[in-house]
């Protein structure tokens, strides 16, 4: 443990972020979990490794990274790693972006409410640059519940349930264009019902697995912006002078 503390240290430090390290036991029950938060302009990345143990058996481990979003946004989207399942969506008719890299294509499926944001966002070199790493396995953009209304279901891990319901890393419900679940219509700035997630079922080790998530949201996030597909910082308060 104390190694993979070092890599998240090592991180921070490079960051200039906070960490936080929590070792709570009960009877035989142990949960672990490292915290680091990031500023990147405008915005606060979380990351959140966690391991739940019963004795020496490791009952769940994963990393979680997020960020919040204020604001009312319309585009969202799912990507995740899926080189197994594209037979199984074409063959179910389930939407899979072709995004015109070839390499990405056969490694991720590419999912949104609005397939020409979504290859614009797509075409920055940054973002795909970011995909490229070999650690990145899911990023996606949507309500709290990380629900997508595009064009089928996606959840879990490949299992077909249902009429047209493909469980993968998120959930995209509906048919054809539509808004995002879960988010009212008159949101106010400063609400925070959208976010950008990302997950590993897995603890993240290494620095380089660790650094490769946060420029792959760094990326995001700019590219976002700069597209007026999620929002900056909200209006100041302060009068003008």
């Amino acid at each position: 443990m104390a190694e993979l503390f070092r890599s998240w240290q090592d991180v921070a430090h490079i960051l200039g972020a906070e960490l936080d390290y929590a070792d709570n036991r009960e009877h035989k029950s142990r949960e672990e979990a490292i915290t680091m938060r990031v500023r990147h302009r405008y915005w606060t990345i979380e990351f959140e490794s966690r391991t739940n143990s019963k004795g020496k058996e490791k009952m769940d481990e994963y990393t979680r990274i997020c960020c919040g979003l204020p604001g009312s946004h319309e585009f969202s989207f799912n990507i995740f790693e899926g080189r197994l399942k594209h037979r199984l969506f074409k063959i179910m008719g389930l939407q899979d972006i072709a995004i015109g890299d070839a390499a990405l294509d056969r490694r991720f499926i590419f999912q949104a409410n609005d397939e020409e944001h979504m290859k614009r966002f797509l075409v920055n070199p940054m973002v795909r640059a970011g995909f490229a790493s070999p650690h990145v396995q899911q990023l996606r953009l949507g309500n709290e519940q990380g629900q997508v209304q595009g064009q089928g279901q996606v959840q879990g891990q490949g299992q077909v349930q249902g009429q047209g319901q493909v469980q993968g890393q998120g959930q995209v419900q509906g048919q054809g264009q539509g808004q995002v679940q879960g988010q009212e219509e008159s949101a106010e700035v400063g609400q925070v019902n959208h976010q950008l997630f990302g997950r590993t079922e897995r603890r993240m080790h290494a620095q380089a697995e660790i650094l490769a998530h946060f420029q792959l949201f760094a990326a995001a996030l700019d590219g976002l912006h700069a597209l007026d597909l999620i929002a900056g910082p909200p209006p100041s308060n302060e009068s003008k002078t």
